[in-house]
């Protein structure tokens, strides 16, 4: 029996990959109608199909990561898992009205109908019809980062001289414990700040982090799977973050903010970032040392001057607006 539903969304994420796209699909699907006609594909990470599942979503579980069901048709297919292929793409084109696909450097991508990548600058974006396929909707640029919704509201920051309140937020699984390394880095630097720290159902070393600040609990605050991290973005003077949706909604709150990449892809997105002096970039974790994150936050806390042009111009850099502008293009689209 052939299944129909408005949209699909083929996502992944969990310990390993993080939440980054699981967020994303979700803060999407909630502009698609009632949650009975959508419906996810994921492969089997309990901890991500459990996310989805808890937000009411109806979820199909598959082994391969490029397997789609020849009983399924949608008048909208969201593919959210980076690296397509030809054949993968070539089937969720066949089942859907409308092929949408996210920061997508695969063979498949010029398949789809609408192709969204925030990371690559609109100014450098490719250009040659080779590349670019049959694509007839492209949206580069941080025009286009897909925030929730409170994030388009923001009002411009004002930036306090001294910093008292510094927030770590390292995604929602941090796999390779960077929040720890942050941690024992700001404990060298011996400063009186206020510290908020965010973890996510991925972080796996809980334990771990409370142990090593037990002796300075009155510091900081541990928060787990905080649903309005906005909030605390408002809160901040300062942040430590890593380089994925991330960095873009603490731009788009004006946070000054330091930034470690988890691996190559992330390095990458903050590309546009450091062009435009938005970000201190210490770079990829697996290579950076207390030290150098004790000197470079410390350096930050004392220069209000880089502080308050980084937060300007990164609120002009990121409107908070692209799920908006995504929502209307995918909805107005029409194939052929």
């Amino acid at each position: 029996m052939m299944t129909k539903k408005e949209v699909i969304f083929r996502v992944d994420g969990g310990h390993k990959i993080g939440f980054g796209h699981i967020v994303r699909s979700l803060t999407l699907a909630e502009k698609f109608g009632k949650k009975n006609e959508i419906l996810f594909l994921m492969k089997d990470d309990p901890i991500g199909i459990k996310k989805v599942e808890e937000e009411g979503y109806e979820v199909c579980l598959f082994k391969d990561k490029y397997e789609i069901n020849d009983n399924l048709s949608c008048n909208i297919f969201i593919s959210d898992i980076r690296d397509t292929s030809v054949k993968y793409m070539e089937k969720a084109r066949s089942i859907s009205e409308c092929l949408v696909t996210f920061d997508d450097l695969g063979k498949g991508r010029h398949l789809a109908d609408v192709l969204v990548d925030a990371n690559i600058d609109e100014r450098f974006s490719i250009s040659s019809g080779e590349q670019r396929g049959n694509l007839p909707i492209y949206l580069f640029g941080a025009s286009y980062i897909l925030l929730r919704e409170e994030f388009g509201s923001c009002k411009k920051k004002e930036i306090n001289e001294k910093v008292k309140h510094l927030l770590i937020t390292m995604g929602g699984s941090d796999s390779k414990g960077v929040t720890l390394k942050i941690t024992e880095a700001i404990e060298e630097m011996k400063v009186g700040i206020e510290v908020v720290i965010i973890i996510g159902k991925g972080f796996m070393l809980k334990d771990k982090l409370i142990k090593t600040i037990q002796k300075y609990c009155e510091k900081y605050t541990i928060l787990y799977d905080e649903k309005n991290i906005f909030k605390y973005m408002l809160w901040a003077d300062l942040a430590i973050a890593s380089a994925g949706v991330t960095m873009f909604e603490l731009a788009c709150c004006g946070v000054p903010t330091i930034v470690i990449p988890y691996d190559e892809d992330q390095e990458k997105n903050t590309c546009q970032f450091l062009e435009r002096n938005l970000i201190i970039n210490l770079g990829i974790s697996d290579y950076i040392g207390r030290e150098k994150i004790a000197r470079v936050v410390n350096d930050m806390i004392k220069n209000y001057e880089a502080r308050e042009k980084m937060s300007k111009e990164s609120q002009k850099f990121v409107d908070g607006r692209g799920l908006s502008r995504i929502v209307k293009v995918i909805k107005n689209y029409k194939r052929g």
